[in-house]
């Protein structure tokens, strides 16, 4: 046997029996007969008792008879026994209740077995009568007839501690509206809430006939708690700007509705759609008889008349295009024409919107960059390619009327269009600017902005930025991009510091805080791309620095083969060529071919030396400085 060892001292071979244990001599004490029998009143009589339990003056006790020193502690009779090594009697058979309003209420075992069934009907009572909205139970005072009393409780919370209850009874709790937690052997389990949605109980939700529900609730909630609302009711789905995979979330939002419309019940349902593409290919054929859908899109609300009517008409675009057998790129070029020629460039002053908005803009006369970046992503959608708008700081000093000699810079916003292609063809892979608005020229049919580089941001003499974060994608090694990034984090970080409400924020919270906002700007700038969604979920993983370091590698790595990618400028002509051998050739001779036929190799070369010949001061406040360190 291996020796047991304390500080080097050996304990092996000491006989047991030859050691003599002097036992501890405790005091006995009864309740009634020290000072704080002040506290109590002493109570034989089970009326009495019966009385003040429904008079809920008793809401919880101990069977107890006595504390013996070594037991567990529960209260602080207990703690001062233990301490001064005493045996405190609480009850016996002449004094079998030990109440005290302030102070733990004690009932004698035998008094308590005689009268058990007495004693848990009066707690029966009590529950009835009652309007807390807390309550203990334990396994002293626990019935099946209080679990019944407790279920009219809607916005109860109750602990049962010690007591096993069975699946059906926690399905009855689930629908009453009782947040139920069990406690055994000191452990809390959450078995129930009284919340059917949300923060909304049954009670709250009958009240209300508009409901916003966020889509984390519409996930983790029980979506035919809805039934509780009103006839006709209105529920607006919200969606947090980093819940990015617009897929995933209209899968669940399509499986809620269809769970919602079983119930029979008319309500009206109001969530944003930002791909039509995905819209319509889960909700097209369904059939919500129950639900009125109202459909958010460019900050316009839409009935799903009017959404299907506006789509049919962008369908109607694009419609010889969608199912030809043209590659991507071709696709690309024939959507590009169409958008570039839509209709000349025209603002109205009254109401911007009708410029703007695509409710407005497939009907009217008047559109701008805005509503060319968006007709071109909508239409590019629904031929299965990705595009995001690029919003962009522009010089409209020629636009506005000044001359050459004048050489005024006059900045403004500007939309355009990033675009992913992929395509083995023609050899083309990565993401591109593309500026629909400044090819926009109907009588000749202009391709120099159809795909850019990002680098050509910079060359232009009309593109200008206040916000280095233009330029973040203006990079060609991998150096480049280090020095965007740690450009970006010490300028914010200088900007950052400046202001006070961030002083109590520590460095490295403040440098985390950084790596994520950088991180997400760059993300959502190339939202179009194929791992977009992988790096965001990438992104939402990271915690420390190392892991913002480790992400910006990999993303940094990938960028450089997406972005800034060559390709033959020749590539556009011979795309037109295909396009109009397979859209026209049963209609039209191709030399006939209205607009696309009239593009010439000296078109496609730099417009910005016709409309625009003079130099852009080399010292102007606007001149871009991303690289630039601090």
């Amino acid at each position: 046997m291996d020796n047991i060892n304390l500080d080097g001292i050996s304990l092996d071979g000491l006989e047991t029996n030859n050691i003599l244990i002097e036992p501890i001599k405790f005091q006995e004490h009864n309740l009634w007969d020290l000072e704080l029998k002040e506290q109590y009143t002493f109570l034989n009589n089970i009326d009495e008792v019966v009385n003040l339990i429904k008079e809920g003056k008793i809401t919880k006790f101990q069977v107890k008879d006595k504390y013996t020193p070594g037991e567990t502690t529960n209260n602080s009779l207990d703690a001062n026994a233990l301490k001064d090594n005493i045996i405190i009697h609480y009850t016996d058979e002449l004094h079998n209740v030990a109440y005290a309003t302030n102070s733990p209420i004690f009932i004698n075992k035998d008094f308590y077995e005689k009268y058990k069934s007495k004693i848990k009907e009066a707690f029966v009572e009590q529950i009835k009568l009652s309007n807390e909205s807390y309550y203990n139970i334990n396994e002293l005072i626990y019935s099946d007839e209080l679990f019944n009393s407790l279920l009219e409780k809607e916005n109860a919370t109750i602990y049962f501690e010690n007591i096993e209850l069975t699946e059906e009874q926690i399905k009855e709790l689930n629908t009453n509206l009782i947040e139920a937690f069990t406690k055994n052997n000191g452990i809390n389990k959450h078995i129930s809430s009284k919340f059917t949605f949300g923060f909304y109980g049954k009670a709250k939700l009958k009240e209300l006939d508009y409901l916003t529900i966020y889509l984390k609730d519409l996930e983790n909630n029980d979506i035919l708690s809805l039934r509780y609302l009103k006839e006709n009711a209105l529920i607006k789905i919200f969606i947090y700007s980093d819940e990015t995979n617009e897929e995933e979330w209209l899968i669940l939002i399509q499986e809620k509705l269809i769970q919602l419309n079983t119930l029979g019940k008319k309500f009206t349902i109001k969530f944003p759609v930002n791909k039509r593409s995905i819209y319509n290919k889960l909700f097209k054929n369904l059939n919500l008889e129950n639900l009125n859908i109202i459909i958010e899109n460019d900050f316009y609300e839409y009935s799903e008349d009017e959404y299907k009517k506006e789509d049919e008409k962008l369908d109607n675009l694009i419609s010889n295009i969608k199912n030809s057998p043209l590659s991507p790129f071709e696709k690309f070029i024939a959507v590009y024409n169409i958008v570039k020629n839509i209709k000349p460039y025209k603002e109205n002053n009254e109401n911007k919107d009708k410029a703007r908005a695509l409710r407005f803009i497939l009907d009217n006369e008047y559109i701008v960059c805005v509503g060319y970046a968006k007709l071109l992503i909508e239409l590019l959608d629904k031929i299965g390619i990705n595009a995001v708008e690029y919003s962009v700081m522009v010089d409209t000093s020629y636009d506005n009327g000044f001359t050459v000699e004048e050489k005024v810079v006059d900045l403004a916003g500007h939309a355009r269009v990033i675009v992913n292609i992929d395509d083995d063809k023609y050899n083309i892979h990565g993401l591109y600017l593309s500026d629909p608005t400044w090819d926009n020229n109907l009588d000749k049919n202009f391709f120099n902005n159809a795909l850019l580089p990002f680098d050509s941001m910079q060359i232009s003499k009309r593109m200008f930025t206040h916000s280095v974060y233009n330029c973040i994608l203006d990079i060609h090694t991998f150096e480049e991009y280090n020095e965007q990034i740690n450009f970006l984090l010490k300028r914010n970080l200088t900007i950052i510091n400046k202001f006070p409400f961030y002083g109590d924020k520590s460095f490295s919270k403040k440098l985390i805080e950084n790596y994520k906002d950088i991180a997400t700007y760059i993300l959502n700038t190339i939202k179009c791309d194929p791992k977009y969604h992988y790096f965001m979920k990438k992104l939402s993983t990271c915690n420390v620095e190392g892991d913002y370091i480790d992400f910006y590698t990999e993303l940094g790595h990938y960028l450089l083969t997406r972005i800034n990618q060559k390709y033959d400028e020749k590539a556009i002509f011979q795309a037109n060529k295909e396009i109009l051998m397979t859209l026209y050739k049963k209609d039209k001779k191709v030399k006939d071919i209205e607009g696309i036929d009239k593009t010439t190799k000296d078109d496609f070369y730099d417009r910005n030396d016709k409309f625009f010949p003079y130099k852009i001061p080399t010292e102007s406040d606007f001149k871009l400085e991303a690289k630039k360190t601090l």
